[in-house]
């Protein structure tokens, strides 16, 4: 339910550096039409400490919530922007 709004808007929605929204776009543009959901799982990887202690204090459904409330708001440095991607190739 919450990749609805990633693959809606192409993650742009929740970005909060042009240069991040950019190297998404350009991945999207330059590869295969499943890299949007390649990137989902990537970036629920990514995230999946974060996911592990939240679940713990609440059912999974909520903890799903309050983590990717704003997922991409961790690309901003340039180092996770590149993990995510390339687990996502």
């Amino acid at each position: 339910m919450f990749m609805t709004s990633w693959c809606l808007t192409l993650f742009a929605h929740d970005t909060h550096s042009l240069e991040c929204t950019r190297r998404i776009y350009d991945l999207i543009l330059a590869e295969h039409p499943l890299i949007i959901v390649y990137l989902c799982v990537s970036l629920i990887i990514e995230r999946q400490d974060e996911l592990y202690d939240q679940a713990e204090e609440y059912d999974q459904i909520t903890a799903a919530f309050i983590v990717f409330k704003s997922p991409l708001a961790i690309l901003s440095e340039s180092t996770v922007l590149e993990r995510v991607v390339h687990r996502a190739l």
